[in-house]
C-alpha cells in the first residue's frame, strides 16, 4: 500500500504515541509492584528485623544476670534478669502482633514466648536458691542448675535463628526490588527501541 509523507508522518506519530501509553502502563504496573514490597520492608520486615535483634540483645542480658547473680551472690541482679525478659517478651509479642496484621504466618514467635516465659519462671526461684544456698552454705542440685542453663542457652539459639530469618528475608526483599527496577528499566529500553524501530518510515 503507497502512503503519502503526511500519512507517513501521522502513521510515525500514532505509533509512538501508542508506544509512549504503553511504555507508560508498563512502568506503572511496575512501579506498583515495587511500592508493595517496598511498604512490606518499610513495614514489617524491616522493623521486625531490628527487634527480632533487640530480643537476642535482651535475652542474653537477662543470661547474663542469671549468671553474674550466682557468680556476685548478689539478689539485685535476679530483678534486672527479670526486666530484660520482660522487654524480650514485649518485643517478641509486637513482631507476632505485626505478623498477624499482614497475614504473615508466624509459629516462631509465640513458641518463643511461652518458652521464655516457662524457662524464667523456673529459673529465678532456682538461682535464688543457689545466691541463698551461699550465705548459708547449704547445697543446691548442680544437674539443675546445669540443665537450667542448657535450657536457656537452647532458647538463645532458637531466638539467634529468628532474628537470622528476618535480617535474612529484609535483604531477600531488597534484593527483589533492585532486580524488579534493573529490570524494569531494560524492558522500557527495549520497548522505547522497538517503538522507535516501527515508527520510522
Amino acid at each position: 500500500m503507497n502512503l503519502t509523507i503526511v500519512q507517513k508522518i501521522w502513521m510515525c506519530i500514532a505509533i509512538l504515541i501508542s508506544g509512549y501509553f504503553m511504555n507508560l502502563g508498563s512502568s506503572m504496573i511496575q512501579g506498583r509492584s515495587v511500592n508493595a514490597i517496598l511498604s512490606t520492608v518499610s513495614d514489617y520486615w524491616f522493623p521486625s528485623a531490628q527487634k527480632s535483634s533487640l530480643a537476642v540483645e535482651k535475652y542474653k542480658n537477662q543470661l547474663k544476670y542469671y549468671t553474674d547473680s550466682v557468680v556476685f551472690g548478689d539478689k539485685s541482679m535476679l530483678e534486672k534478669a527479670h526486666e530484660n525478659k520482660e522487654l524480650a517478651l514485649g518485643i517478641l509479642t509486637d513482631i507476632n502482633q505485626s505478623s498477624q496484621r499482614w497475614n504473615i504466618p508466624d509459629q516462631t514467635c509465640p513458641a518463643l514466648i511461652k518458652s521464655i516465659d516457662d524457662f524464667s519462671r523456673k529459673a529465678s526461684p532456682i538461682y535464688m536458691a543457689v545466691i541463698m544456698s551461699l550465705d548459708d552454705n547449704s547445697h543446691v542440685d548442680d544437674l539443675m542448675l546445669k540443665k537450667m542453663n542448657d535450657r536457656g542457652l537452647e532458647i538463645l539459639k532458637k531466638l539467634e535463628a529468628l532474628a537470622s530469618f528476618y535480617n535474612t528475608r529484609l535483604n531477600d526483599q531488597l534484593v527483589r526490588v533492585r532486580n524488579m527496577s534493573h529490570r524494569g528499566w531494560w524492558i522500557n529500553v527495549f520497548m522505547a527501541l522497538i517503538i522507535v524501530s516501527i515508527s520510522l518510515p
